[in-house]
């Protein structure tokens, strides 16, 4: 019988390029028995490199599917990998870390269980398993809120984004609370993965599938990380009577590819100071150790605990500096940002 295998993130993990490079190998993955199906093979609907709409549709954030789309995508799926001796099948998509369903109470944990069950309701494979590859806390933090300044309307500062988005920081009952429903769960962390330079490689290793060939590389970057000082005259922005078209723009303007060749941004740094990076590493310490016991083999600790001192955002980064930043964007100003 065919096994699914649920890569369910966590967000900035390497997760994009994992999922542009298998969507890109499929005929290769497919002569090794290992099946990444696509919505155009199996829904006849528009394409995409990832399974983003599956968890979305769950939420009912889906403008591309339905409910009864992914059900009838899975069930397509099941029925073309037992007729075609199909050994694996992989899944990704990161919004299943965030996956949730409105509770009564509006408690998130309760919302979390209720979108797992719902999910592996939609599910006819019998042998299924999940895939989690985390990030130090740390960094992540930093990485999962520029994404967030990048896409949404979120305007307040990072120390905020952690109290208000804790539960994301919090690995073990993330795993718990999927243990729940899908009993076999791997994971791995970014930082071993693209230790040796072929992440998806090692991804697939991670997986426990055997794969012989290729993996078709990719000719471009994706999800490229903005400067500091981009994401945070995004968040400013954020924060005004812009109109969401409005801010799309910008968002679509900060990411131009020659934007960081025009401009030299001189403060690349971090807004998390040592200090603070510590107080994490600490805080999350006991759950780390408890699921490198779990997970991790040959007694390698979770994360390295090492700390750099990265220059820190200067705090008096304010209006009039976004201002004088948005002033060179314009102007294609190649002079350095100060």
């Amino acid at each position: 019988m065919p096994k699914l295998i649920i890569h369910i993130g966590t967000h900035k993990t390497g997760t994009t390029t994992i999922q542009h490079q298998l969507y890109n190998s499929r005929d290769a993955l497919l002569s090794n028995g290992i099946l990444y199906p696509t919505y155009a093979e199996f829904l006849n609907k528009k394409d995409h490199y990832a399974h983003l709409d599956i968890a979305k549709a769950i939420m009912n954030e889906s403008k591309v599917l339905s409910l009864k789309d992914v059900k009838t995508f899975f069930d397509n799926v099941y029925s073309y990998s037992v007729s075609h001796n199909i050994g694996t099948v992989i899944i990704s998509a990161e919004p299943f870390y965030r996956g949730k369903l409105v509770t009564g109470d509006g408690e998130y944990w309760e919302g979390r269980l209720l979108f797992i069950e719902k999910l592996r309701s939609l599910i006819p494979f019998e042998d299924i398993e999940l895939a989690l590859v985390f990030r130090r806390q740390d960094n992540y933090l930093e990485s999962l809120y520029n994404e967030h300044i990048k896409v949404t309307r979120y305007s307040k500062d990072i120390f905020s984004f952690y109290s208000d988005f804790s539960h994301r920081f919090d690995y073990k009952r993330q795993i718990e609370v999927w243990r729940k429903v899908f009993p076999i769960i791997k994971v791995e962390t970014f930082e071993n993965l693209i230790s040796n330079k072929s992440l998806t490689e090692d991804f697939l290793k991670f997986l426990g599938v055997d794969f012989e060939g290729e993996i078709v590389s990719l000719n471009h970057s994706s999800n490229v990380s903005w400067p500091v000082e981009l994401v945070e005259l995004k968040r400013i922005l954020n924060g005004s009577y812009l109109k969401n078209s409005e801010l799309d723009n910008f968002r679509k303007i900060f990411s131009g590819k020659n934007l960081n060749k025009t401009m030299k941004f001189v403060n690349n740094g971090t807004r998390l100071s040592s200090e603070y990076r510590r107080f994490i590493l600490e805080t999350h310490e006991a759950d780390n150790d408890h699921i490198a016991r779990d997970f991790i083999a040959n007694d390698r600790a979770l994360f390295n605990m090492d700390i750099s001192n990265n220059s820190v955002l200067s705090n008096g980064y304010n209006v009039e500096s976004a201002v004088a930043l948005l002033y060179r964007i314009h102007s294609g100003s190649k002079d350095n940002v100060k």
